[in-house]
């Protein structure tokens, strides 16, 4: 933000000194300090600039006194007046003064003035105070106002459609005021806004500081443990524990919070008793009775939570919704003829159990959207079904529908495409990796297998066998589901030999790609390539350190070499994408085998992901003109690894956990301060022993902080390598969130309502608001990270998503 308003400014004083000069948007520097980006292109056009060819190009000469000149000169003081504001905050040194800002004077508007203030009738008294003087003047009086026109104010302002004062610092002002002048009359508006739920931003910390913990990583939950903590050690203290999480859910809006208090209080709400329960639980009225459009809990029926996490899911896809409410019009008739879905042959005993699976899920769906409780549960049988998706026969296996892996080293030169090397070991048994009962009790007993597939003797388990102690992963519940609709539905086309290729599911979650494998052939010492198309479902991206979810997919599509591979030599892989689905589905690779143990691990890495993602890059249309920038990127990225190497040997030194810039230092400290003959040679010896390691740690520090700058600066071109390119937009829908290790934990899901902006949990029988923040948070250091994301087509949102039914 710094270096962008202030290159900005140089350019409009270079304009105002007659200097016309064109910028070259691909210019390094440019892209450093500025960046080309939708942002960046408004703000170079709004002072004058047209991008034309990757210049912008510099407006004409300007004339004194001109519009040009003026708004110039205005939008010159509000960089100034912006780069002020980032100094208050970050201070100067980190903002520091420039030469382009040297003979600009912005005076500050005069509030008292501008409000009317008559300092000469609110003369009882000034303070010294600042702190004091800062509340008074933030509501534009002065410090001798009188309390009837500090209330009038207060009151004005919190009314006013127009008002920016954040109403966190307003009360915060006022309540300072009260305090400072033991006034009655503000005493009693305080208490009066307290009763209605107005909090203040001090109120906000001390809530979170009385539960220990921080706003961004503690989530609604974890309050509640805490709350229950509190309440078991000091049960004569419940009222304050009861008034801090009130003032916690107040402030991120939480539906689950207010809904917690209200049980723990014995408060029953209804359309007619609103304004009384607004009265007892002393939150905004708009708080206490929102159910009509919560969206419905599911009851967990037994380590469910993945299960839930789904049908929630798949309950705002539109076109699912609408299919499985209506399947009478689309399912198979009672006589169906032979075919295979995923190369699998699907019986009628087979079609006769997806038809039941899927009335099933029409019953919970509309449940879903016409009972008036909280949350209610899915029917056993249902989860059975879901769970377990057995056939009548033998086989066990189902195709995976995921883009195609890296080709085995051991498979043939026609089949080598899609073929995925198993890992060398299995992992460890489920007894082998079943926590304690101590640790259960924090993960509610769900209880998640490895993602591998092991062998195991297929046996048809009791429900409760099935429910209790056993948890499957979100991916794997979610094939066995489509399988199963897909399984009860008509084929709207099928192939020759009978594979069903197009019904709602494919419409729906289907795209299509094609992998590229390129090789020099051992025999012929010919350059092969070989090709092949294939539907998939979800791509697989995996949880790397350092690395965001563009950094997981470019890894994914774009080219990468093939370690031993058999019938060849310097063969690459690549993928690009023929058609992308509506609804987009991402796994994040997360639990991973680790060879040397035999052990499955959860990778806890933080990756980043951003609310619109676009997919130009990846696409086959696109495919060969962006060939030399996929290859720039490339180079980019050994460059980036070569500096990040650079900077992790000199930020560590070996086992300590010191910089190597510190420990020389260190040692020059030590030098320093020993004792030593006090003849010339040996005071030559010691200085000159200070100077090198003075020397280096001075290069040393520098090597980091160089290597530091380019990181970032290679970091800048790969974001922006395809900023031009936003044509496929993807917006984000969805994320699954999985807390534990990797064999066990539990799930909820994030949903965003799209009309209303508006982001919901849904942790089992429990659904709140939240806010975004939540979402997109840094999850590093916490075993709560997403596992799943899910985005949807921007241009048809309204066609394919709907997160709130009204009722």
């Amino acid at each position: 933000m710094q270096s962008t308003l202030t290159t900005a400014l140089l350019y409009i004083q270079g304009l105002l000194n007659g200097v016309k000069r064109n910028i070259n948007s691909n210019n390094p520097n440019f892209l450093a300090r500025i960046g080309l980006s939708d942002g960046s292109q408004a703000l170079l056009e709004s002072i004058g600039f047209q991008l034309q060819d990757n210049f912008f190009i510099a407006p004409s000469d300007i004339e004194v006194g001109s519009n040009l000149e003026q708004r110039l000169k205005k939008i010159q003081k509000e960089i100034v007046l912006s780069l002020d504001s980032l100094r208050l905050e970050l201070g100067s040194t980190t903002v520091p003064y420039t030469e382009a800002e040297a003979n600009l004077k912005v005076k500050m508007a005069n509030m008292p003035q501008l409000l009317g203030v008559d300092t000469t009738l609110e003369n009882r008294f000034t303070s010294n105070n600042e702190y004091l003087v800062r509340a008074y003047t933030s509501f534009g009086l002065t410090s001798g106002a009188t309390d009837r026109l500090v209330a009038w104010t207060y009151n004005k302002l919190m009314h006013e459609t127009t008002n920016t004062m954040d109403p966190y610092d307003a009360m915060d002002a006022l309540v300072a005021i009260a305090n400072q002048t033991n006034s009655v009359i503000l005493q009693t508006l305080v208490a009066c806004e307290r009763s209605k739920g107005k909090i203040s931003r001090s109120d906000i910390g001390d809530a979170y500081a009385y539960y220990g913990v921080t706003e961004d990583l503690a989530d609604d939950g974890l309050l509640i443990g805490l709350y229950q903590v509190k309440v078991s050690d000091e049960p004569l203290e419940k009222s304050i524990h009861q008034d801090k999480l009130k003032t916690i859910a107040i402030a991120r809006a939480s539906s689950e919070l207010i809904e917690f208090l209200k049980q723990e209080k014995g408060i029953v709400s209804t359309s007619s008793n609103t304004q009384s329960v607004e009265d007892m639980m002393g939150v905004p009225a708009h708080m206490i009775n929102s159910s009509q459009n919560t969206p419905v809990g599911l009851n967990n029926i037994g380590n469910t939570c993945y299960f839930n996490s789904v049908l929630q899911y798949y309950f705002t896809i539109l076109p699912f919704r609408n299919t499985v409410i209506n399947n009478e019009q689309f399912v198979e008739d009672r006589v169906s003829e032979p075919k295979k879905i995923g190369g699998i042959e699907v019986d009628q005993s087979e079609v006769i159990r997806a038809k039941k699976f899927v009335e099933l899920l029409k019953r919970l769906f509309i449940d879903l959207q016409e009972t008036q409780e909280k949350a209610i549960s899915p029917e056993y049988d249902l989860a059975y079904m879901a769970l377990l998706n057995e056939k009548d026969d033998d086989d066990n296996n189902t195709a995976t529908d995921v883009l195609p892996e890296e080709p085995s080293a051991s498979s043939s030169t026609q089949n080598v495409i899609f073929d995925i090397q198993p890992p060398n070991s299995p992992p460890p048994s489920y007894e082998d990796v079943v926590p304690d009962a101590d640790e259960k009790l924090h993960f509610e007993d769900d209880i998640k297998k490895p993602m591998m597939d092991v062998p195991k003797v297929k046996e048809r388990p009791s429900v409760d066998t099935m429910m209790f102690g056993k948890q499957q992963d979100v991916t794997e519940c979610m094939g066995n589901i489509m399988y199963l609709v897909e399984a009860a539905l008509k084929p709207l086309k099928k192939t020759e030999d009978g594979e069903q290729i197009d019904d709602m599911i494919r419409q729906v979650f289907y795209g299509k790609a094609r992998q590229i494998v390129s090789y020099y052939d051992n025999t012929t010492s010919k350059m092969v390539k070989n090709e092949m198309e294939e539907d998939f479902s979800h791509v697989l991206v995996d949880a790397l350190e350092g690395k965001d979810l563009y950094d997981g997919l470019d890894d994914y599509f774009f080219a990468g070499k093939l370690e031993e591979f058999q019938g060849g030599y310097e063969a690459t892989r690549e993928v690009t994408v023929k058609s992308f689905p509506p609804v987009l589905q991402i796994q994040i690779q997360r639990v991973q085998f680790d060879r040397a143990t035999a052990n499955v691990y959860k990778s806890n890495v933080f990756i980043q992901f951003d609310k619109v993602i676009y997919l130009d890059r990846y696409a086959q249309d696109n495919f060969e003109q962006l060939r030399e920038r996929r290859n720039e990127v490339a180079d980019w990225r050994l460059e980036l690894e070569k500096s990040k190497k650079q900077v992790d040997k000199y930020r560590k030194f070996k086992n300590i956990n010191l910089p190597v810039p510190d420990l020389l230092e260190a040692a020059m400290q030590v030098l320093s301060n020993v004792t030593i003959d006090d003849t010339e040679e040996s005071l030559k010896k010691k200085e000159l022993a200070l100077q090198v390691l003075k020397k280096e740690a001075d290069d040393k520090r520098q090597i980091i902080q160089t290597n530091l700058e380019r990181i970032e600066e290679l970091r800048t071109k790969i974001k922006n390598q395809y900023n031009d390119y936003t044509k496929l937009a993807y917006k984000l829908h969805a994320v699954f969130i999985h807390q534990g290790q990797a064999n066990y934990g539990h799930y909820w899901i994030y949903i965003l309502d799209h009309e209303e902006n508006q982001w919901w949990k849904y942790n089992d029988s429990t659904v709140s608001k939240v806010n975004e923040s939540e979402v997109y948070h840094d999850t590093s250091g916490s075993t709560a990270n997403p596992y799943f994301l899910v985005y949807v087509d921007e241009n048809r949102i309204n066609q394919y998503v709907e997160t709130i039914v009204k009722k």
